[in-house]
Protein backbone atom coordinates (compact mmCIF):
# COMPACT_ATOMS: atom_id res chain seq x y z
CA UNK A 1 0.00 0.00 0.00
CA UNK A 2 1.25 3.19 -0.86
CA UNK A 3 2.15 6.30 2.01
CA UNK A 4 0.28 8.95 1.70
CA UNK A 5 2.32 12.13 0.82
CA UNK A 6 2.51 14.15 4.03
CA UNK A 7 2.02 17.50 3.05
CA UNK A 8 2.69 20.59 5.08
CA UNK A 9 0.06 23.93 4.76
CA UNK A 10 1.82 26.72 6.03
CA UNK A 11 -1.08 29.13 7.27
CA UNK A 12 -1.38 32.73 8.15
CA UNK A 13 -1.16 34.20 11.53
CA UNK A 14 -4.62 34.83 12.80
CA UNK A 15 -3.43 37.78 14.48
CA UNK A 16 -3.19 39.58 11.49
CA UNK A 17 -6.88 39.58 10.50
CA UNK A 18 -7.03 38.22 6.76
CA UNK A 19 -10.18 35.95 7.05
CA UNK A 20 -9.60 35.28 3.55
CA UNK A 21 -6.45 33.60 3.63
CA UNK A 22 -7.33 32.33 6.85
CA UNK A 23 -9.79 30.34 5.25
CA UNK A 24 -8.13 29.28 2.12
CA UNK A 25 -5.85 27.55 4.57
CA UNK A 26 -8.70 25.68 7.09
CA UNK A 27 -10.60 24.93 4.25
CA UNK A 28 -7.88 22.78 2.42
CA UNK A 29 -7.13 21.27 5.84
CA UNK A 30 -10.14 20.28 6.43
CA UNK A 31 -10.99 18.59 3.05
CA UNK A 32 -7.42 16.51 3.48
CA UNK A 33 -8.40 15.77 6.65
CA UNK A 34 -11.88 14.19 6.02
CA UNK A 35 -10.34 12.01 3.67
CA UNK A 36 -11.17 13.25 0.27
CA UNK A 37 -7.51 12.78 -0.58
CA UNK A 38 -6.19 10.02 1.08
CA UNK A 39 -3.04 9.95 -0.94
CA UNK A 40 -2.34 12.91 1.19
CA UNK A 41 -1.83 14.02 4.57
CA UNK A 42 -2.07 17.09 5.59
CA UNK A 43 -0.56 19.38 9.00
CA UNK A 44 -1.41 22.79 9.51
CA UNK A 45 1.21 24.98 10.22
CA UNK A 46 0.85 27.67 12.09
CA UNK A 47 3.62 29.08 14.95
CA UNK A 48 2.21 30.84 18.06
CA UNK A 49 2.64 34.65 17.25
CA UNK A 50 4.65 36.25 20.10
CA UNK A 51 3.79 39.86 20.67
CA UNK A 52 7.16 41.84 21.91
CA UNK A 53 6.74 45.79 21.66
CA UNK A 54 3.27 45.71 21.60
CA UNK A 55 3.27 44.42 25.19
CA UNK A 56 5.33 47.80 26.34
CA UNK A 57 3.44 50.26 28.00
CA UNK A 58 1.50 52.96 26.35
CA UNK A 59 3.48 52.85 23.01
CA UNK A 60 2.44 49.03 22.85
CA UNK A 61 -0.87 49.66 22.02
CA UNK A 62 0.02 51.74 18.55
CA UNK A 63 -0.41 50.24 14.88
CA UNK A 64 2.93 50.49 14.39
CA UNK A 65 4.14 48.18 17.52
CA UNK A 66 2.00 46.13 16.21
CA UNK A 67 3.08 46.03 12.77
CA UNK A 68 6.62 45.99 13.85
CA UNK A 69 5.70 42.31 15.47
CA UNK A 70 4.08 41.25 12.55
CA UNK A 71 8.03 41.64 10.61
CA UNK A 72 9.44 40.08 13.50
CA UNK A 73 7.33 36.82 13.60
CA UNK A 74 7.14 36.68 9.57
CA UNK A 75 11.13 36.72 8.97
CA UNK A 76 12.29 35.69 12.29
CA UNK A 77 10.13 33.23 14.28
CA UNK A 78 8.10 31.84 11.86
CA UNK A 79 11.47 30.59 9.93
CA UNK A 80 12.95 29.36 13.11
CA UNK A 81 9.87 27.11 13.55
CA UNK A 82 9.79 25.82 9.79
CA UNK A 83 13.67 25.25 10.39
CA UNK A 84 12.86 22.74 13.46
CA UNK A 85 10.16 20.90 11.63
CA UNK A 86 10.84 20.84 8.22
CA UNK A 87 11.77 16.86 7.83
CA UNK A 88 8.03 16.06 9.43
CA UNK A 89 6.84 16.67 6.07
CA UNK A 90 7.30 16.00 2.64
CA UNK A 91 6.22 18.95 0.87
CA UNK A 92 4.88 22.42 1.82
CA UNK A 93 2.14 24.34 0.42
CA UNK A 94 1.86 28.28 1.55
CA UNK A 95 -1.43 29.10 1.61
CA UNK A 96 -0.95 32.62 1.17
CA UNK A 97 1.90 34.20 -1.39
CA UNK A 98 2.59 37.55 1.04
CA UNK A 99 4.59 34.69 2.94
CA UNK A 100 7.09 33.73 0.49
CA UNK A 101 9.71 34.70 2.39
CA UNK A 102 9.39 31.13 4.23
CA UNK A 103 9.87 29.23 0.87
CA UNK A 104 13.70 30.72 1.43
CA UNK A 105 14.00 28.59 4.41
CA UNK A 106 12.42 25.13 3.18
CA UNK A 107 14.15 22.92 0.11
CA UNK A 108 12.99 24.44 -3.09
CA UNK A 109 12.22 21.44 -5.02
CA UNK A 110 9.50 20.72 -2.10
CA UNK A 111 7.71 23.50 -2.26
CA UNK A 112 4.47 25.63 -3.92
CA UNK A 113 2.53 28.34 -3.32
CA UNK A 114 -1.13 29.65 -3.50
CA UNK A 115 -1.35 32.84 -5.95
CA UNK A 116 -4.34 35.10 -4.66
CA UNK A 117 -2.80 38.26 -6.73
CA UNK A 118 0.11 40.20 -7.87
CA UNK A 119 -1.12 43.05 -5.85
CA UNK A 120 1.75 42.43 -3.18
CA UNK A 121 4.47 43.06 -5.78
CA UNK A 122 3.20 46.27 -7.47
CA UNK A 123 6.28 47.96 -6.22
CA UNK A 124 8.69 45.46 -7.92
CA UNK A 125 6.53 45.25 -10.99
CA UNK A 126 5.86 48.55 -11.97
CA UNK A 127 1.95 48.25 -11.78
CA UNK A 128 1.23 51.23 -9.47
CA UNK A 129 2.21 54.85 -9.50
CA UNK A 130 2.30 54.90 -5.61
CA UNK A 131 5.88 56.17 -4.65
CA UNK A 132 6.98 53.27 -1.70
CA UNK A 133 9.63 53.94 0.59
CA UNK A 134 12.88 52.03 0.45
CA UNK A 135 12.27 49.57 3.88
CA UNK A 136 9.42 48.34 1.74
CA UNK A 137 10.72 47.88 -1.21
CA UNK A 138 13.88 45.89 0.40
CA UNK A 139 10.68 43.86 2.41
CA UNK A 140 8.57 42.77 -0.98
CA UNK A 141 12.29 41.90 -2.91
CA UNK A 142 12.86 38.88 -0.26
CA UNK A 143 9.30 37.94 0.05
CA UNK A 144 9.28 37.85 -4.22
CA UNK A 145 12.92 35.90 -3.92
CA UNK A 146 10.90 33.37 -1.51
CA UNK A 147 7.87 33.58 -4.63
CA UNK A 148 10.06 32.77 -7.67
CA UNK A 149 11.78 29.58 -5.68
CA UNK A 150 8.29 27.61 -5.89
CA UNK A 151 8.56 24.80 -7.64
CA UNK A 152 4.36 25.19 -7.84
CA UNK A 153 2.17 27.79 -8.24
CA UNK A 154 -1.04 27.26 -8.06
CA UNK A 155 -3.17 30.43 -8.75
CA UNK A 156 -6.68 32.08 -8.10
CA UNK A 157 -8.21 32.87 -11.90
CA UNK A 158 -7.51 33.23 -15.35
CA UNK A 159 -6.75 36.86 -15.10
CA UNK A 160 -3.78 36.09 -11.97
CA UNK A 161 -3.00 33.51 -14.89
CA UNK A 162 -2.09 35.75 -17.70
CA UNK A 163 -0.40 38.06 -15.09
CA UNK A 164 2.06 35.35 -14.22
CA UNK A 165 3.02 34.09 -17.46
CA UNK A 166 3.54 37.28 -18.71
CA UNK A 167 6.29 37.53 -16.15
CA UNK A 168 8.22 34.58 -17.42
CA UNK A 169 9.29 33.21 -14.37
CA UNK A 170 7.79 30.27 -13.78
CA UNK A 171 8.04 27.23 -16.32
CA UNK A 172 4.51 26.73 -17.72
CA UNK A 173 4.06 22.70 -15.99
CA UNK A 174 4.68 24.29 -12.86
CA UNK A 175 1.34 27.18 -13.03
CA UNK A 176 -1.96 25.16 -11.84
CA UNK A 177 -5.05 27.02 -12.61
CA UNK A 178 -6.91 26.37 -9.00
CA UNK A 179 -10.05 28.06 -8.00
CA UNK A 180 -10.98 28.22 -4.70
CA UNK A 181 -15.04 26.76 -3.09
CA UNK A 182 -17.50 28.70 -0.91
CA UNK A 183 -18.11 27.40 2.72
CA UNK A 184 -21.06 26.02 3.58
CA UNK A 185 -22.57 28.94 5.50
CA UNK A 186 -23.15 30.99 2.67
CA UNK A 187 -26.14 29.45 1.34
CA UNK A 188 -29.55 30.99 0.57
CA UNK A 189 -31.50 29.68 3.38
CA UNK A 190 -29.89 30.44 6.18
CA UNK A 191 -28.65 27.22 8.33
CA UNK A 192 -31.08 26.52 11.80
CA UNK A 193 -28.41 27.28 14.03
CA UNK A 194 -28.76 30.00 16.75
CA UNK A 195 -27.46 33.49 15.71
CA UNK A 196 -26.99 36.10 18.48
CA UNK A 197 -25.68 38.29 16.33
CA UNK A 198 -27.80 41.43 14.87
CA UNK A 199 -27.06 44.12 12.44
CA UNK A 200 -26.36 47.40 13.42
CA UNK A 201 -29.53 48.88 12.05
CA UNK A 202 -33.03 49.45 12.83
CA UNK A 203 -35.27 45.93 11.41
CA UNK A 204 -35.73 47.05 7.43
CA UNK A 205 -33.39 49.55 7.42
CA UNK A 206 -32.00 49.53 3.11
CA UNK A 207 -27.97 49.42 3.10
CA UNK A 208 -24.95 49.00 0.93
CA UNK A 209 -22.42 46.70 1.78
CA UNK A 210 -18.89 46.30 1.26
CA UNK A 211 -16.85 43.20 1.94
CA UNK A 212 -12.94 44.00 1.91
CA UNK A 213 -9.85 45.40 3.14
CA UNK A 214 -9.73 49.14 2.95
CA UNK A 215 -6.18 49.48 1.27
CA UNK A 216 -6.00 51.82 -2.08
CA UNK A 217 -7.02 49.22 -4.42
CA UNK A 218 -10.27 48.96 -3.01
CA UNK A 219 -11.16 52.37 -3.54
CA UNK A 220 -13.04 53.12 -0.85
CA UNK A 221 -13.18 56.41 -1.89
CA UNK A 222 -15.52 55.51 -5.00
CA UNK A 223 -17.56 53.68 -2.40
CA UNK A 224 -18.39 56.76 -0.29
CA UNK A 225 -18.70 59.33 -3.43
CA UNK A 226 -21.21 56.29 -4.95
CA UNK A 227 -22.86 56.08 -1.25
CA UNK A 228 -22.89 60.05 -0.74
CA UNK A 229 -24.66 60.61 -4.10
CA UNK A 230 -27.26 57.21 -3.56
CA UNK A 231 -28.04 59.26 0.35
CA UNK A 232 -29.38 62.45 -1.95
CA UNK A 233 -32.08 60.54 -3.24
CA UNK A 234 -32.79 57.45 -0.72
CA UNK A 235 -31.43 59.47 2.37
CA UNK A 236 -32.78 56.31 4.02
CA UNK A 237 -29.88 53.83 2.77
CA UNK A 238 -26.95 52.93 5.16
CA UNK A 239 -23.64 51.61 4.07
CA UNK A 240 -22.15 48.84 6.13
CA UNK A 241 -18.23 48.05 5.46
CA UNK A 242 -16.52 44.72 7.20
CA UNK A 243 -13.17 44.41 7.29
CA UNK A 244 -11.22 47.66 7.73
CA UNK A 245 -10.28 49.65 9.19
CA UNK A 246 -10.79 52.83 7.58
CA UNK A 247 -7.72 54.95 6.83
CA UNK A 248 -7.04 58.56 8.12
CA UNK A 249 -7.61 59.57 4.46
CA UNK A 250 -10.86 57.92 4.69
CA UNK A 251 -12.40 59.04 7.52
CA UNK A 252 -11.45 62.39 6.35
CA UNK A 253 -13.55 62.49 3.62
CA UNK A 254 -16.65 60.68 5.41
CA UNK A 255 -16.99 63.58 7.56
CA UNK A 256 -16.39 65.80 4.47
CA UNK A 257 -19.53 63.96 2.96
CA UNK A 258 -21.31 64.44 5.97
CA UNK A 259 -21.61 60.71 6.53
CA UNK A 260 -20.21 59.72 9.59
CA UNK A 261 -23.73 58.87 11.07
CA UNK A 262 -24.61 57.02 7.99
CA UNK A 263 -21.67 54.84 7.75
CA UNK A 264 -21.07 51.70 10.43
CA UNK A 265 -18.10 49.15 9.90
CA UNK A 266 -17.47 45.66 11.45
CA UNK A 267 -14.60 43.64 12.04
CA UNK A 268 -13.69 40.09 12.88
CA UNK A 269 -17.34 38.25 11.96
CA UNK A 270 -17.69 34.73 12.09
CA UNK A 271 -18.96 33.71 8.20
CA UNK A 272 -22.15 32.85 9.95
CA UNK A 273 -22.27 36.20 10.81
CA UNK A 274 -21.00 37.65 7.60
CA UNK A 275 -23.86 35.10 4.90
CA UNK A 276 -26.30 36.80 7.30
CA UNK A 277 -25.13 40.40 6.41
CA UNK A 278 -24.67 39.20 2.42
CA UNK A 279 -28.49 37.84 2.71
CA UNK A 280 -30.04 41.11 4.11
CA UNK A 281 -28.14 43.63 1.98
CA UNK A 282 -29.67 45.45 -0.66
CA UNK A 283 -27.09 45.64 -2.63
CA UNK A 284 -23.38 45.13 -2.20
CA UNK A 285 -20.69 47.07 -3.91
CA UNK A 286 -17.23 45.57 -4.84
CA UNK A 287 -15.30 48.87 -5.78
CA UNK A 288 -11.73 47.58 -6.20
CA UNK A 289 -9.55 48.53 -9.14
CA UNK A 290 -7.91 45.41 -8.90
CA UNK A 291 -8.59 42.04 -7.60
CA UNK A 292 -7.11 38.33 -7.88
CA UNK A 293 -10.61 37.03 -7.87
CA UNK A 294 -12.49 38.92 -5.28
CA UNK A 295 -14.34 36.31 -2.89
CA UNK A 296 -17.01 38.57 -1.61
CA UNK A 297 -18.72 38.47 -5.28
CA UNK A 298 -18.77 34.88 -5.12
CA UNK A 299 -19.97 34.78 -1.52
CA UNK A 300 -22.56 37.11 -1.76
CA UNK A 301 -23.81 35.85 -4.95
CA UNK A 302 -24.31 32.22 -2.93
CA UNK A 303 -26.18 33.96 -0.54
CA UNK A 304 -28.60 35.35 -3.26
CA UNK A 305 -27.33 38.85 -2.76
CA UNK A 306 -27.27 41.44 -5.57
CA UNK A 307 -23.83 42.31 -6.38
CA UNK A 308 -22.69 45.60 -8.36
CA UNK A 309 -18.90 45.56 -8.95
CA UNK A 310 -16.21 46.98 -10.99
CA UNK A 311 -16.18 46.41 -14.76
CA UNK A 312 -12.97 44.03 -14.24
CA UNK A 313 -12.35 40.85 -16.51
CA UNK A 314 -11.39 39.03 -13.11
CA UNK A 315 -15.12 39.31 -12.26
CA UNK A 316 -16.63 39.12 -15.83
CA UNK A 317 -14.44 35.61 -15.02
CA UNK A 318 -15.91 34.95 -11.70
CA UNK A 319 -19.47 35.58 -12.24
CA UNK A 320 -20.12 37.60 -15.86
CA UNK A 321 -23.83 37.27 -16.00
CA UNK A 322 -24.59 36.92 -12.28
CA UNK A 323 -23.21 40.38 -11.61
CA UNK A 324 -24.07 44.08 -12.78
CA UNK A 325 -21.56 46.23 -13.84
CA UNK A 326 -20.14 49.67 -13.80
CA UNK A 327 -16.77 51.46 -15.05
CA UNK A 328 -13.85 51.95 -12.66
CA UNK A 329 -14.30 55.24 -10.73
CA UNK A 330 -17.35 56.30 -12.40
CA UNK A 331 -19.07 57.60 -9.85
CA UNK A 332 -22.31 58.73 -12.01
CA UNK A 333 -22.64 55.31 -13.67
CA UNK A 334 -22.36 53.61 -10.45
CA UNK A 335 -24.67 56.11 -8.45
CA UNK A 336 -27.58 55.60 -11.55
CA UNK A 337 -27.01 52.16 -11.51
CA UNK A 338 -27.20 51.53 -7.98
CA UNK A 339 -30.33 53.33 -7.64
CA UNK A 340 -32.04 51.52 -10.10
CA UNK A 341 -31.02 48.17 -8.61
CA UNK A 342 -32.45 49.71 -5.08
CA UNK A 343 -35.97 50.88 -6.84
CA UNK A 344 -36.08 47.76 -9.03
CA UNK A 345 -34.06 45.00 -7.93
CA UNK A 346 -35.96 42.82 -10.77
CA UNK A 347 -34.11 44.48 -12.74
CA UNK A 348 -30.65 42.79 -11.83
CA UNK A 349 -29.72 39.29 -12.98
CA UNK A 350 -32.36 37.01 -11.70
CA UNK A 351 -31.89 34.72 -8.71
CA UNK A 352 -31.75 31.27 -11.06
CA UNK A 353 -28.47 33.31 -12.84
CA UNK A 354 -26.66 34.12 -9.75
CA UNK A 355 -26.79 30.64 -8.02
CA UNK A 356 -25.82 28.88 -11.60
CA UNK A 357 -22.39 30.68 -10.99
CA UNK A 358 -21.60 29.44 -7.72
CA UNK A 359 -21.68 25.65 -8.14
CA UNK A 360 -18.64 25.32 -9.69
CA UNK A 361 -16.74 26.59 -6.61
CA UNK A 362 -16.25 23.77 -4.65
CA UNK A 363 -13.33 23.17 -2.18
CA UNK A 364 -13.46 19.26 -2.62
CA UNK A 365 -12.19 20.14 -6.03
CA UNK A 366 -9.78 22.72 -5.04
CA UNK A 367 -8.37 20.23 -2.39
CA UNK A 368 -8.21 17.57 -4.76
CA UNK A 369 -6.13 19.80 -7.51
CA UNK A 370 -3.74 20.70 -4.73
CA UNK A 371 -3.46 16.72 -3.37
CA UNK A 372 -3.00 15.22 -7.10
CA UNK A 373 -0.47 18.14 -8.66
CA UNK A 374 1.85 17.31 -5.33
CA UNK A 375 1.14 13.66 -5.83
CA UNK A 376 2.11 13.70 -9.38
CA UNK A 377 5.37 16.15 -8.94
CA UNK A 378 6.43 13.36 -6.20
CA UNK A 379 6.40 10.45 -8.49
CA UNK A 380 8.25 12.73 -10.97
CA UNK A 381 11.13 13.43 -8.63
Amino acid sequence: MQTPLKLGLLADYLEEGWPSMDLFAEMLHAQLQHGGCPSVTSTLIRPPFRRRLSLLPRWGTSRTAFNADRLWNRFLDYPAHLRRIRRQCDWFHLCDHSYAQLLLHLPTHRTGVYCHDLCAFESLLGTSTTRFPLWYKAIMRRIWRGFTRASLVFYVSPSTGRQLRSLHVFPEDRLIHCPPGIAEEFVLEPPHVPLSFSLPFAPGTPYLLHVGSCVTRKRIDVLLDVFAQVRQHRPDVKLLQIGGPFTAAQREQMQRLRLTSAVVQLQNLSRLELAHCYRQASLVLQTSEMEGMGMPVIEALACGALVLATDLPVFHEAAGPALAFSPLADIDHWTETALRLLDSPSSAPPLSVRLSHIHRYRWSTHAATIAQTYQRLAHAT
